[in-house]
Order: structure tokens, then sequence, then C-alpha cells
């Protein structure tokens, strides 16, 4: 692929690095209702890091987010408006919280969470990070 055309994908978002496609699965489900609360926590559930709930599209922190250490394991506690509860294990990289999902045959994908919620469930909010 012509070096132009890579970076005018790539700026679009319609590229990664590397040359991969980023068309993103809905992973966290088909849609995130109003109500959604999404937490993160660490691995033993005992700290938590940061809480966002889902209003009118858009991700509100429910309280100042504490960012894990670089490379810290961490865990995505998705708490529907119906009750139901999701788990995710992921890990803070290059200051992206990375989602860590079963595939086919037993292979792992990594998702950058920030990304899905803006480009898949068309979320508006400025950093994950941002208390407001």
């Amino acid at each position: 692929m012509p070096r132009a055309l890579s970076y005018r994908l790539r700026g679009l978002g319609l590229l990664w690095p590397g040359g991969r496609a980023a068309g993103l699965p809905p992973i966290l489900g088909p849609s995130l209702l109003p109500g959604t609360e999404l937490r993160l926590f660490s691995p033993n559930l005992r700290v938590l890091y940061a809480a966002w709930r889902v209003e009118e599209g858009r991700l509100l922190p429910l309280s100042p987010p504490l960012r894990p250490e670089e490379g810290s394991p961490v865990q995505l506690v998705l708490v529907l408006p119906t009750g139901q509860v999701r788990s995710y294990p992921g890990r803070l990289e290059r200051g992206e919280v990375w989602l860590l999902v079963e595939g086919l045959e037993g292979s792992q994908a990594r998702y950058p969470l920030g990304q899905v919620l803006k480009e898949v469930y068309r979320l508006l909010f400025r950093s994950l990070w941002e208390a407001r």
C-alpha cells in the first residue's frame, strides 16, 4: 500500500499502524443502554480505579478516576440496567485500557476500550482518565 494512502486511511481511523483494518467489533454487546455502568477494577476486584455511566450518548465519570500503573492487569465490569453483569480482563498499556477477548480456537484478541466506546458505541467523552 502506498505510504500516502496508508497515512490518509490511518488519519480517518480506517487503518491501524501496521496496515490492519480498524473495524472494531461490538465486544461489549450489541449496544450500551442508558444507565449501563462500566467499572474498572484491579483483577482481584479490591481496587476500583474508575467508574462511568452511559447517559444520553455520553460516558460520564461517577468519581475522579485513578489511573492504574502502566502494564497493570485490570478487570472491566459492565453492569447493565437489567442487573446483568459482564466482566472482561484487560491491561493498561500506553495509557489505554486494552481488553482481552477470547477469539476462535482459544486465541486472544486485544481491543482498546476508549476506541471501542467511541467508534462502536458512539459514546462522547474526552478521556477515560478525566473527571469531567
